[in-house]
C-alpha cells in the first residue's frame, strides 16, 4: 500500500481533462496547451504541468510534498531528449 507521501506521475489522458480543468481553475490559471503530465497523490490528481512550456498547476498538496517540482524535473528530461532527438 502505497503511503500518502507518495506520488505518481504519468501522460494525462482525455479521462484527467476534469481534473486538470479543476486544478487550472482553483490556481487561476488559463488552460495548460500539449503534451501534459499528471501527477497523482494517493490516486488523485494533485499537480499538473505542460512539458511544452513547463507550467505547472497544483493545489497546496501537490506543491507541498513537492510533486510540482518533480514533474518541472521530468518534462525537462521529455524535453531534453526530444531536443536530442531532433538534433
Amino acid at each position: 500500500m502505497p503511503s500518502s507521501t507518495s506520488f505518481v506521475i504519468r501522460e494525462a489522458t482525455e479521462k484527467d481533462a476534469h481534473a486538470i480543468q479543476k486544478l487550472t481553475s482553483a490556481a487561476g490559471q488559463p488552460p495548460l496547451e500539449g503534451d501534459i503530465l499528471i501527477g497523482e497523490i494517493a490516486g488523485s490528481p494533485a499537480a499538473a504541468i505542460s512539458v511544452k512550456d513547463e507550467r505547472v498547476v497544483a493545489d497546496a498538496f501537490g506543491i507541498f510534498l513537492g510533486l510540482a517540482a518533480q514533474l518541472r524535473i521530468r518534462a525537462r528530461e521529455i524535453n531534453s531528449v526530444q531536443y536530442r532527438a531532433a538534433a
